[in-house]
């Protein structure tokens, strides 16, 4: 994000900040007046509560997306600690923006096993956080995911908010010469191929950014 947006994006979350603000004061006002029980006030109370709420939910949006923002062509970053990650409540809090990659993951990763083919599809017709558009990542994007200087398995990154990852092979969406799924072992951290489809492995779905079937 260049700096001009970022002092625009900030000027509009200040504006909304005051705007919560003051129509939440005048609230409590108009709430003190209608102990009278004046149906006017009444109605005047409600319409600034319906305010305050929409302007709530107008500030979270723009919280998510000044985190998008940020996060945009970020394969040149290194992000520590638990705030590489942002667990997306407008998702039902069941997907994780990595700020690191851009990428949105589903925070709980299915425990079911099944060959490459299946899981392509599982993917393509996954729902989670109520949205549709997830793919099975490339082995470069699910690799994204080890940390390589841990000594922890599975081998995620600390912080992360992730559950239900299991130390063993994922499937990735890349193939090898020779229709050789890659994989990535989160047991070990390391990145492998497997003989075949037809081998069953857990598959980690991923949203945004895109891949292709056949890398090499």
């Amino acid at each position: 994000m260049t700096s001009a947006a970022r002092y625009r994006t900030a000027r509009l979350a200040a504006g909304l900040v005051t705007s919560i603000a003051v129509f939440a004061v005048c609230g409590a006002q108009a709430q003190s007046v209608s102990s009278a029980g004046n149906p006017t006030v009444l109605d005047a109370v409600k319409g600034v509560q319906s305010s305050v709420s929409d302007l709530a939910a107008m500030l979270e949006g723009l919280e998510i997306s000044v985190a998008g923002l940020q996060a945009s062509a970020a394969w040149d970053k290194t992000i520590s600690g638990a705030s590489r990650f942002v667990v997306l409540a407008n998702m039902r809090s069941e997907a994780v923006l990595d700020l690191e990659t851009a990428l949105v993951w589903e925070k709980s990763p299915a425990t079911t096993s099944d060959t490459w083919y299946n899981s392509l599809d599982a993917c393509a017709r996954r729902a989670t956080g109520g949205r549709k558009g997830w793919r099975l990542p490339s082995v470069h994007e699910l690799a994204s995911l080890v940390d390589p200087t841990s000594a922890a398995s599975p081998a995620l990154p600390s912080g992360n908010p992730f559950s239900n990852v299991q130390p063993v092979a994922y499937y990735s969406a890349s193939i090898r010469v020779g229709s050789a799924p890659w994989v990535v072992n989160f047991g070990t951290g390391s990145v492998d191929f497997v003989p075949g489809t037809d081998t069953t492995r857990l598959a980690w779905c991923v949203r945004g950014g895109q891949n292709h079937a056949k890398d090499y």
